[in-house]
């Protein structure tokens, strides 16, 4: 992505890895500012990560108000040195839904200036269903026990269905299954809870990862997409989406959140400056900006 991007209405799908790449060119001047933002959008049906943010030497990137679902991982992170991961990335008020790992670290240095609040993490998956995938490889600059110098989680809620499910993830070859030992042991989500999100399409407990099909616009054919009206398809199919990921009345995200830095932008604000976890406050029915 270029200096200064704002990436938003769009609906990215059908990839394999880093369908947005925010990879920084390296040796840049100490006053360098990526500043993206990447916002109000819908992200599924991604083999990989969902977004890189990995090589990450100065930033910021702003990764907020989004939808993810049917994302083996939103995030690719770190790097192969340690300045290589000294940047800020904020991930805040997304919505991951029948989806799988936060951060895939695949890398020798984990990404440390990730921080992860307001979220809401649901995970359903095709097999082995975990949110924290460390185990990939073990990074050389941060420990597990407390886990240290990686990426910050707080303020989230997680929720996870079907019989895939294995439990939070693997810390140095450790299995941690429940959100409490979790806090306990590796000292991350110190805030957070384990609980259903109450998001509409998860009343529907036939529904999972594999059955997924809210998409229609992406499989269209060029012609009928021609013939119907770009703008007006795509608007249609969009809020279409997102209102299978509105929170219901009962939803513990309302009014939840965290307060966040003033620089943390949240597009879904409402009036009463109460913000829920997630993407969308209660009572909207899309994320689209006009």
């Amino acid at each position: 992505v270029s200096l200064g991007a704002k990436i938003y209405n769009n609906i990215i799908s059908y990839a394999l890895s880093g369908s947005i790449n925010c990879t920084e060119v390296k040796n840049m001047p100490p006053d360098f500012k990526l500043n993206v933002s990447i916002n109000n959008n819908i992200f599924h049906h991604i083999d990989l990560q969902a977004i890189g943010v990995s090589f990450i030497e100065n930033g910021p990137i702003y990764i907020h108000n989004n939808i993810f679902y049917a994302t083996n991982s939103m995030m690719k992170t770190g790097g192969q040195k340690a300045d290589e991961v000294k940047g800020h990335t904020y991930f805040y008020h997304n919505t991951c839904a029948f989806s799988n790992a936060i951060c895939d670290n695949p890398y020798v240095f984990a990404g440390k200036n990730v921080h992860c609040e307001n979220n809401i993490f649901h995970n359903n998956w095709y097999k082995f269903g975990r949110f924290h995938a460390w185990h990939r490889k073990n990074p050389q600059n941060f420990s597990y026990f407390p886990f240290s110098n990686g990426p910050k989680f707080d303020f989230n809620v997680y929720w996870a269905t079907g019989d895939k499910y294995v439990g939070m993830g693997i810390f140095g070859g450790i299995e941690i299954k429940t959100l409490a030992e979790l806090q306990q042991k590796v000292g991350i989500d110190q805030h957070s809870v384990f609980a259903d999100p109450k998001l509409k399409i998860l009343k529907n407990k036939d529904i999972n990862v594999s059955s997924l099909q809210l998409d229609k616009f992406s499989c269209m054919k060029r012609e009928d997409i021609v013939d119907g009206g770009f703008a007006l398809l795509f608007e249609e199919n969009f809020n279409r989406i997102c209102g299978n990921f509105v929170l219901e009345a009962d939803s513990p995200c309302i009014n939840a959140a965290v307060p966040l830095a003033p620089e943390l932008k949240n597009s879904m604000l409402p009036p009463d400056g109460k913000p829920d976890v997630g993407a969308l406050e209660y009572g909207r029915k899309t994320l689209l900006l006009k």
